[in-house]
């Protein structure tokens, strides 16, 4: 049919006359034919976008960006005056045999060369740019930082370790979390002065609703000197589980003298706890971590958590020391420096248990050399800094001297940089600025872009959360039937493509995506869509689809900037993606999700620089009829890392490959190879209804497969014809605890310890479960080079399993239908 053609030329330089043509038929439609207009090539993509929406009416529009960069000031932004229909179409791609990049950034000119090989710049209206990221000859540059970055060591080097304070003991900030499992319990010894009633305060934090519960009332309980129970109340979520309340939970009648407290969780479900105080005085409330005394006459008396005498957590964790503000954090003395010279300064630091989950960017209030203390200007959100954990100080204009390192001074706007790279002569520098390039919202749809490159944005902080950058090269909002294909998306601050709200019927394919400040692809928010109808012939019949995508070296910036998350969404298709090298997790389920589809992905070297984690991750609720589904999957080393309350970095470590996490539910498991991780190739974490079966899970490091029913109502959950092989010595089976297990409908799988005897499964056979279940070789074609094909007379065929095709497995396999 007829299609409009509008070309665009170079954003700086002359135009060429006569070079925008219109290609169109006549109303009555013979054919495409040229014909020569007289208003010559538009200078910008927004005038562009105006003879688009001109245009529309005469049937389909594509607009063709010129050979070149466009630097863009602002997003440009698409609505529904924008969209197109499913017979019109509005594309929006490079000229055929040309590269276009789009770029969030402005080119640096008029380089300098100084003393000691430094190079400075003049910017305009540094104050006003976003400068964060500085791009030079396709190379993002290092702000200048403390301690340097380690090119020798690039996720174990270059790190100082938060301490706690010289001579502390214990404190608030110091908590006890995981007891989550009916039956945990903690005693604790203490010494009344005076016989009265007392009301016992908790300072807690709990965040259940996700899990269905809101109130803790009642579900826990305390016994004082062994006697009747007495439950708990009053214990509403906090928030967060790293936010904190004081609660009245409980009156009690107490004598004088010393007496043992005994707190319980009976019914399961999460509390972090910091501590406990009793009081005879009615009107003494406590708030905070400065606590004020009773009234004359009166008594208050408070109890650290972590003070317990007796103990009982299958999960249980104790923290040393947090700073209770969430506003400081702890160096050796001398290890940081004041740098008056820098207003601008960011901790970045790793964040639990020294490191294990993530990282927050924080400015920088003061550091105080002499005490090793830094104060931050807001709390770093989510878990505290604590100590052990990995930190750096950017931004730092006295700690500019290592080559590739830079710093812009917003208030002069001199930007200087020590080159990286021998003969630079000041050309191919680029510093960022604006943090989105395009929109795509508010009803915008039937849009394509295509063949596009979109390099050097910049990133807003403070994130929204943890899973969700708020800053991305192309975001949408509301909008349908819009699709991103054969794009490069490269040296981003932020992520590649988010979408937000109600969007549906979108599609992300054949793109890479490369050297990103957070994530790849980004679904936040969309069961909305719970109730879509049909997909138009030819669009993704799921709510959004990333397929066939090269997604690697995310997360430089926010370390949960994992390739694919899907936050809060439902019924989306993550397929024949190719991903590797990246912090965190390589896809992400989370929050309100269901009927989502993970297959065909190729994802390997994942967790590398956090831990409690897999390459696959899971912590959702599924509200849908419909399963997540992970299927047909190859993931290879997923490594995990974690530090010491020391300051040692422990690598691999704490990671699975698919890792079913906090009760999830509802999950089918089947057809994936993974191989090489920590603790297994899957773990189930509580939750009911998952089936894990035909699986080939290779080379755990600890163990091989794991099951935890620490709520104690997992039902349905199911193990079957998988093929577990390991051979390191001291490498187990795992399976879980003898009570969870009894749970578990396990059976039909192959074992093989490289010979050795696999005395976990013969004391599950004592009892009566996996009964079917074998000890063998299974005849690999060749492990050795990671070929777990298996050969005719593997014995695995006789338990049913059924040989895994992986031919069509990452982004080679992706046919666009």
């Amino acid at each position: 049919g007829p299609f409009w053609n509008i070309r665009l030329a170079e954003a700086i330089g002359d135009i060429p006359p006569g070079l925008l043509h219109r290609l169109g038929g006549d109303p009555g439609g013979v054919g495409p034919h040229i014909r020569d207009e007289t208003d010559g090539p538009f200078l910008t993509p927004e005038r562009a976008q105006t003879a688009a929406r001109a245009a529309k009416v005469n049937g389909p529009v594509r607009v063709f960006l010129r050979a070149g960069t466009w630097y863009l000031a602002q997003p440009l932004i698409c609505t529904a005056d924008d969209a197109g229909t499913q017979e019109a179409p509005v594309v929006w791609r490079s000229f055929p045999g040309e590269q276009v990049t789009l770029c969030g950034g402005l080119p640096v000119t008029g380089w300098k060369q100084g003393e000691g090989g430094l190079w400075t710049a003049f910017v305009r209206d540094a104050e006003h740019l976003g400068g964060k990221e500085l791009i030079v000859a396709g190379r993002r540059q290092i702000r200048a930082r403390h301690p340097n970055f380690d090119p020798q060591h690039p996720t174990t080097g270059g790190y100082l370790f938060a301490r706690a304070p010289k001579g502390w003991t214990g404190g608030f900030g110091a908590r006890v979390g995981s007891i989550h499992n009916p039956g945990d319990w903690l005693e604790y010894q203490l010494d009344l002065t005076a016989a009265g009633e007392y009301t016992l305060w908790l300072y807690y934090g709990a965040a259940n609703k996700p899990f269905g519960n809101e109130r803790m009332d009642g579900r826990t309980q305390v016994q004082l000197d062994g006697g009747a129970p007495i439950p708990l109340i009053n214990l509403p979520d906090t928030g967060d589980w790293g936010t904190f309340a004081w609660s009245d939970c409980a009156k009690l009648t107490l004598p004088a003298g010393r007496h043992v407290l005994r707190w319980t969780n009976n019914q399961g479900g999460g509390l972090n706890l910091d501590a406990w105080a009793l009081s005879d005085d009615p009107a003494w409330k406590p708030a905070g971590t400065d606590l004020k005394p009773a009234a004359e006459g009166r008594h208050a008396l408070v109890i650290q958590c972590e003070c317990f005498s007796g103990s009982h957590g299958t999960q249980m964790t104790v923290d040393k020391y947090v700073d209770p503000t969430g506003l400081k954090c702890y160096f050796d003395p001398g290890a940081l420096h004041a740098w008056p010279a820098s207003p601008d300064k960011l901790l970045h630091a790793f964040i639990y248990e020294g490191g294990l989950c993530s990282n927050t960017v924080v400015p920088v209030a003061a550091i105080d050399e002499a005490q090793g203390l830094l104060t931050t200007t807001r709390k770093p959100g989510g878990y505290m800094i604590e100590v052990g954990a990995r930190l750096f100080v950017d931004n730092v204009r006295e700690a500019l001297d290592a080559p590739g390192e830079w710093y812009l001074n917003r208030a002069t706007g001199v930007l200087s940089w020590l080159p990286d790279q021998a003969g630079f002569a000041g050309q191919d520098a680029i510093l960022s600025n604006v943090d989105r390039l395009i929109e795509l919202r508010d009803g915008a749809a039937w849009l394509r872009l295509e063949g596009l490159t979109f390099e050097a944005t910049d990133y807003a902080l403070p994130t929204q959360d943890w899973y969700h950058s708020d800053s991305a090269s192309i975001w949408l909002r509301a909008a349908e039937h819009c699709q991103i294909a054969g794009c490069r998306f490269t040296n981003l601050g932020a992520t590649a493509v988010v979408m937000v709200g109600a969007c549906h019927h979108n599609a992300v394919t054949d793109n890479e995506i490369a050297y990103c400040g957070a994530g790849g692809v980004t679904i936040n928010g969309n069961p909305d869509n719970r109730h879509l109808g049909a997909a138009a012939e030819g669009a993704p019949a799921e709510a959004n689809l990333i397929a066939g995508n090269h997604i690697h070296h995310t997360g430089l910036l926010l370390k949960h900037g994992n390739p694919v998350c899907l936050n809060s969404a439902e019924r989306n298709a993550v397929l024949n993606n190719t991903i590797h090298d990246v912090p965190r997790m390589g896809i992400l389920l989370t929050a309100d999700c269901g009927g989502n589809r993970i297959e065909q992905n190729d994802i390997r070297r994942t967790s590398l620089e956090t831990g409690d984690t897999g390459a696959i991750y899971a912590y959702a609720v599924n509200k849908l009829p419909e399963p997540n589904v992970i299927a047909g999957n190859v993931i290879v080393d997923s490594v995990g890392m974690g530090t010491t309350q020391e300051g040692e970095i422990r690598s691999p470590h704490y990671a699975w490959g698919i890792y079913i996490d906090g009760e999830s539910s509802g999950f089918q498991v089947h057809d994936n190879l993974v191989v090489r991780t920590v603790l297994g190739g899957v773990f189930i974490n509580g939750g009911h209804g998952n089936v894990v079966e035909n699986n080939v899970l290779v080379d755990g490091a600890e163990s091989q497969f794991m099951y935890s029913d620490y709520a104690q109502r997992g039902i349905g959950n199911v193990f079957r014809r998988n093929l577990l092989v390991w051979t390191k010595p001291e490498a187990r089976l795992g399976l879980g605890n003898q009570k969870d297990v009894m749970h578990l409908n396990s059976d039909d799988n192959l074992f093989w310890h490289n010979g050795a005897p696999v005395p976990e499964l013969a004391g599950m056979q004592e009892r009566g479960f996996e009964l079917n279940s074998v000890v063998a070789d299974p005849l690999f074609v060749d492990p050795g080079n990671d070929d777990y094909t298996l050969r005719p007379d593997s014995p695995a065929l006789k338990l049913g399993f059924k040989p895994l095709d992986l031919s069509g497995v990452g982004a080679k396999g992706w046919r666009a239908p």
